[in-house]
């Protein structure tokens, strides 16, 4: 497959790492809250340069992590959103899966 092809399709050397998230968000929680920790979430999003792309709702909180623009998402930044997810307390469990193709 030539360079051009590679990059469209996000393989070989084009390849991006993402990571996904999933997390049950405590049964009391408030709409003033959940609203709160988003504020908190996409300050920590733009700090690491991530994007996510997910959903919250019935008691859920689940989606993919990834690098903004054609870079990867590192093991750091793993470590940090999963520390940011832990600190909070509006979720009551919560699972960060290992790096892995975002694309496919």
């Amino acid at each position: 497959m030539n360079k051009r092809l590679r990059k469209k399709h996000h393989i070989g050397e084009f390849k991006q790492l993402g990571f996904e998230v999933r997390a049950d968000l405590r049964p009391d929680l408030s709409d003033e809250e959940l609203d709160a920790f988003f504020v908190r979430w996409l300050d920590v999003l733009e700090k690491h340069d991530l994007l996510f792309s997910g959903s919250a709702g019935r008691g859920k909180f689940e989606g993919l992590v990834m690098r903004a623009g054609r870079d990867s998402a590192t093991e750091e930044d793993r470590q940090a959103i999963g520390a940011s997810l832990t600190a909070d307390a509006i979720f009551v469990r919560n699972e960060i899966d290992a790096l892995s193709d975002a694309w496919h």
